[in-house]
């Protein structure tokens, strides 16, 4: 009898659903989920999909009541109703998260580690997603790789009390990896972290007494607010097209002060140009200046720079420091107190290395190391500039991009052309917010596979490198404008750029290419292409023209004003 009442309730509410407006279904929707009346709200979606079969948007809300409802019980449902409503919405963050969470409480870690990676294939990567991916190693109990990825994420600015629950799960990781010893220090060294000294934890370690089956429900909680905010590219400082700083530029217009106009300045400035004025030390009376947000002391002969950088460390306001051209051949460790810079530029200074504490600049966006001959490497403290934006080592000496440049993740921009690099990072593709990427002129045979990885990679200078094939992966660029490809090795055109089909600017001139396949005719937003002055027939290039007449075939000869070799063998 009880079932009868209740099948008929049923009909009777979904009779009444019928006869409300889509507006009243929404509200009613949003009512009960609000109060977590989730069977209520579940039957106002079901209706609303009643009526908008193809509305995808509704398979979320259909998705969450599922899951609130049982989320043990409508798992599988709840991920099929979830796959319909990221067919079409891939970059919805909510539906990643719902989706990460249901295959977290299943135990599918793996999976659950594949769709952060999409996440971050169209945010990048962020503390959240990393801690979300450590997560998910530390259930699957892949200790080193969750060790590594709390790690990085403790290397964001967050919360006291998240900081802290990321340092000791990356101590509980490497302890369950094995690593007691290492986990025995980390414990030790709390203290440098600004947490207490926790000597019930090490005390634990040092007689093996953790337990992974204290630890097995899910590590760390997500704040979906918080990574909702953080997982959308910042750029700190205001850029040029071309990814030069708006400080630079404003800086160059300011009028050139010399020392002595300092006390009849006003004080309230934000910009102060001091490049030029045969500065040998700065005066006390630049901390007078408490609003100054950018400051150039270029060209001067400062001696001591190790006074000059704790002198500024004062300056509360103070955001972008230019020093190109100085007498700066050394950086003292007292570059790590100025980390409150977001921009600091030191181009052709004769560095020669630098110091481990530039690391500590956990706010710098921009850094410019161009020209500097006698720098040849970066440090590996590199890696903890996570708000890094842009670098530029262009007409320097460095050998190689090293390793941990792939783990500033914020990276936008890197300028490495006219160098003499070797080598390029094989996780370049965990940059998944660069936009530009020049390594043109220098020593390169390869590029690695992983930069296909780079979703919103739009220019790509490659040319004047030892070059001769491209990774399959090129063809996943699906954001590349420009790729120049100039002054390599090549013998044959390289097919995978017949796959990127955002490509308007092509440049294959100076190679040993004998033709060019009519099918780059069909790439519709090619606009230029440059092409070998002397290779490539009249003919060939009329039949590009014949198929799409509006590409714009140009013989080109990159060598013509610096004389030598038109092409490598």
């Amino acid at each position: 009898m009880r079932l009868h009442i209740i099948v008929a309730l049923v009909l009777v509410l979904s009779s009444c659903l019928r006869t409300l407006s889509d507006k009243e279904l929404m509200e009613g929707y949003q009512n009960h989920s609000s109060l977590g009346e989730w069977e209520q709200a579940y039957k106002y979606v079901k209706e609303g999909l009643r009526r908008n079969p193809n509305d995808s948007s509704l398979y979320f809300s259909l998705a969450l009541c599922l899951n609130r409802i049982d989320s043990v019980g409508n798992s599988e449902e709840v991920l099929e109703v979830l796959d319909v409503y990221l067919e079409r919405y891939k970059a919805s963050i909510l539906g990643r998260l719902l989706k990460h969470s249901v295959l977290i409480n299943k135990g599918e870690f793996e999976e659950a580690i594949k769709d952060v990676e999409l996440l971050e294939k169209y945010y990048g990567i962020s503390s959240y997603t990393l801690q979300m991916k450590a997560n998910a190693y530390f259930l699957n109990r892949d200790y080193e790789k969750a060790a590594f990825d709390y790690e990085e994420a403790s290397l964001y600015p967050s919360r006291k009390d998240r900081f802290e629950a990321l340092i000791y799960y990356k101590i509980y990781s490497t302890y369950f990896s094995g690593n007691k010893k290492s986990a025995f220090w980390q414990a030790g060294f709390l203290e440098n972290y600004g947490i207490k000294r926790d000597t019930v934890l090490m005390k634990a370690i040092s007689e093996e007494k953790l337990d992974i089956k204290d630890y097995e429900g899910v590590p760390l909680s997500i704040d979906i607010e918080e990574i909702r905010k953080e997982i959308q590219i910042q750029l700190p400082l205001e850029y040029s097209m071309v990814y030069i700083p708006a400080y630079s530029k404003e800086l160059y217009y300011e009028p050139r002060h010399k020392v002595d106009d300092l006390a009849g300045l006003d004080k309230s400035i934000e910009l102060l140009n001091l490049s030029s004025a045969n500065i040998t030390e700065l005066p006390d009376d630049i901390l007078g200046f408490t609003n100054l947000r950018a400051l150039d002391l270029s060209r001067n002969k400062i001696t001591d720079f190790d006074k000059l950088f704790k002198l500024l460390s004062h300056l509360p306001s103070l955001e972008y420091l230019e020093l190109d051209l100085s007498n700066l051949k050394y950086i003292p460790p007292s570059i790590g107190k100025l980390n409150h810079l977001k921009g600091l530029s030191v181009e052709g200074s004769n560095i020669s290395r630098l110091p481990p504490e530039i690391g500590k600049l956990y706010s710098l966006s921009y850094l410019s190391l161009r020209n500097n001959l006698k720098l040849t490497d970066l440090p590996q403290e590199i890696r903890y500039l996570k708000k890094l934006n842009v670098i530029d080592v262009s007409g320097g000496g460095m050998k190689r991009l090293r390793e941990e440049l792939a783990l500033c993740y914020n990276l936008v921009a890197i300028k490495a052309n006219a160098s003499q690099i070797e080598t390029m990072p094989s996780s370049i593709g965990n940059l998944k917010n660069l936009r530009f990427l020049d390594v043109g002129y220098n020593n390169i045979e390869s590029i690695p596979n992983s930069i296909g990885d780079i979703t919103y990679l739009t220019s790509l200078h490659l040319g004047s490198n030892e070059i001769d094939k491209l990774p399959n992966s090129i063809s996943k660029l699906n954001q590349l404008t420009i790729l120049s490809l100039e002054y390599n090795r090549f013998k044959e055109f390289p097919l995978e750029v017949l796959q990127v089909k955002s490509i308007q600017n092509l440049w294959l001139h100076n190679n040993n290419i004998p033709t060019i396949p009519g099918e780059v005719a069909d790439l519709k937003k090619l606009t230029h292409v440059l092409v070998d002055h002397e290779i490539i027939t009249d003919q060939n290039i009329e039949e590009i023209k014949k198929r799409n007449p509006k590409i714009n075939v140009r013989r080109e000869d990159s060598r013509k004003y610096v004389g030598g070799q038109r092409r490598k063998n």
